[in-house]
């Protein structure tokens, strides 16, 4: 959806670059294309499927992203998120940190 919205916006600034503008507003529309350009490269770095690509997983329980194992315990259900596939689990040992109990 960002990523469909950005390539409007870059579309619509190519447009508007082509024609015969006066210098000052094509100095706006370079720096707005720069920024645009930021933004891309923003999204496109905290895409999810990028992420998991480099090794990372989502483990989910009920829906829902886990992000504490103290939210976890003996015998729940959890499915890992992975960029290949997923993997369907039944925890059998929570172990906490020190800091974390």
């Amino acid at each position: 959806m960002v990523k469909n919205h950005l390539l409007r916006l870059r579309t619509s600034q190519k447009d508007l670059e082509n024609r015969n503008l006066p210098e000052k507003t094509r100095a706006v529309i370079r720096k707005r294309s720069d920024r645009l350009l930021l933004l891309e490269t923003t999204v496109s770095l905290v895409d999810p499927s990028r992420i998991l690509e480099k090794g990372y997983a989502l483990v989910m329980k009920n829906g829902k992203i886990v992000k504490k194992a103290a939210g976890v315990k003996y015998s729940d259900k959890l499915e890992t998120k992975m960029h290949d596939g997923r993997i369907e689990s039944k925890v059998t040992m929570v172990k906490l940190n020190r800091r974390s109990r």
